[in-house]
């Protein structure tokens, strides 16, 4: 697939969902320069570079990011799966010079259902910012800049313009943790080529504020998908139970925020707010899924169905993703 990236720059200012901390970000086009740099460091003809790939071989540029602490900007770092720090309830990448980035997934997940697979993020802190919770504000003002393609259309070897190869695995691969799983089918017969469909059923159990439901949605690697994604999916917050919620709360998390400024269900439903979407939640595990596995850089096709799951099965799922690819076991 060729590069595609924004036509225009964008801005978001707002709050960490985690720190609470004031911050501004950018989202733009790589420079040439960049580009190169990033390039190198996503494999290319020559595999992995000193910073994890952003899908080993896959020759695409991938999301950069200069973060800037204390008036220094740092290195320019591309994100991937190899670079996932664990951290609970959200995805954390490491940044060169040892920085970790927090809260990445909304907006990846934003750039990904938009169509955008390379771009640079200039960002003053480390954290993304939660705007309202889900991704629909990126998405919109991505959708508003444009998206432009350049650059060569990936084929069977190394494309040198950038871009993101497609690729599917040869067999399934399942992440199972006590009831949760996730699993990897490869393409079925009927499946548009360049997809990857999302799946989550969500069951808490009995006596879960939030009851058993199920979202899907089909991406299309292409973009074309983006105005469907906006609608369906980068619209669904970020959410908990109010059990959740008080308990963190009491443990001194999260004192800046409202319930109202996500998405908090208690027994009698969402808390100060309402539900935008039918079956939010699980929407919302949709785009997440969506936000981790972008950071593959490859253009998986397939499906991905995940049950209980959270972020740090997506993260194990990408893991397993891109060593079967980068190791030839299902490249296409």
């Amino acid at each position: 697939m060729p590069v595609a990236t924004l036509a225009g720059p964008v801005e978001f200012r707002g709050v960490g969902l985690f720190s609470g901390a004031a911050v501004r970000l950018v989202v733009r086009a790589a420079s040439e320069a960049e580009r190169g740099v990033m390039a190198k460091v996503s494999g290319g003809a020559g595999g992995g570079g000193s910073g994890g790939a952003a899908g080993v071989g896959s020759g695409g540029g991938g999301y950069g990011v200069i973060a800037t602490v204390g008036g220094v900007a740092g290195a320019l770092s591309v994100l991937s799966t190899e670079r996932v720090v664990a951290r609970a309830r959200h995805t954390a990448v490491g940044l060169e010079g040892g920085m970790v980035l927090a809260t990445t997934e909304h907006v990846i997940s934003a750039l990904a259902g938009c169509g955008v697979n390379e771009c640079v993020m200039e960002i003053d802190g480390l954290e993304m910012p939660l705007l309202d919770g889900s991704a629909v504000e990126f998405a919109r003002a991505i959708m508003a800049a444009g998206v432009v393609k350049c650059g060569g259309v990936v084929g069977g070897g190394v494309n040198r313009d950038g871009g993101l190869r497609v690729s599917r695995g040869d067999r399934p691969i399942t992440i199972v943790e006590g009831d949760a799983e996730i699993v990897y089918l490869p393409p079925a017969a009927g499946d548009a080529p360049g997809t990857l469909g999302l799946r989550y059923e969500l069951d808490y159990g009995a006596g879960s504020p939030i009851g058993p439901h199920a979202a899907e949605f089909v991406h299309h690697h292409d973009g074309s998908s983006a105005r469907a994604y906006a609608a369906e999916i980068a619209a669904a917050r970020t959410f908990c139970t109010l059990s959740e919620a008080e308990a963190m709360r009491a443990s001194g998390m999260f004192g800046h925020l409202q319930a109202r400024d996500v998405l908090v269900i208690g027994p009698r439903g969402p808390v100060d707010t309402a539900y935008r979407l039918e079956c939010e939640p699980a929407r919302h595990k949709v785009l997440d899924m969506l936000g981790d596995l972008a950071l593959c850089g490859w253009a998986i096709e397939g499906r991905v169905v995940g049950r209980r799951s959270g972020h740090g099965m997506n993260h194990a799922l990408a893991r397993s993703l891109v060593g079967a690819l980068a190791g030839s076991g299902g490249l296409r």
